[in-house]
């Protein structure tokens, strides 16, 4: 990325790989950095399986024990809220053919 000068005073962010103003390539460049920090839901899975103590294969399992539910749920919201995955697609990933259970209203 560089700075196009326009003037005396005027800078404006540049990339050659993108058509547009200085304001629409920031823009995009910020768009693009969020989208690669976004974990990918694997990550999450790990992630609650080391923090709750319950494998992953438990996690998305069919055991009703209280704890692994809990660690189901901390699972799917957080696919939900941090992967951006919709509710049916977690549910998919964790062997689920629908979204009840309370997915869609936390």
């Amino acid at each position: 990325m560089a700075l196009l000068s326009r003037g005396h005073e005027a800078n404006e962010s540049a990339d050659e790989r993108i058509l547009g103003s200085g304001e629409f390539v920031d823009y995009v460049l910020k768009a693009k950095n969020e989208e690669a920090k976004k974990p990918n839901v694997a990550e999450i899975l790990h992630d609650v399986a080391m923090s709750s103590g319950i494998s992953e294969q438990r996690i998305v399992g069919q055991s009703r024990a209280r704890n692994v539910c809990k660690a189901r749920v901390e699972f799917f919201l957080r696919a939900r809220d941090e992967a951006g995955m919709t509710a049916i697609t977690v549910g998919v990933y964790g062997g689920r053919r629908g979204t009840r259970g309370g997915i869609e209203q936390q």
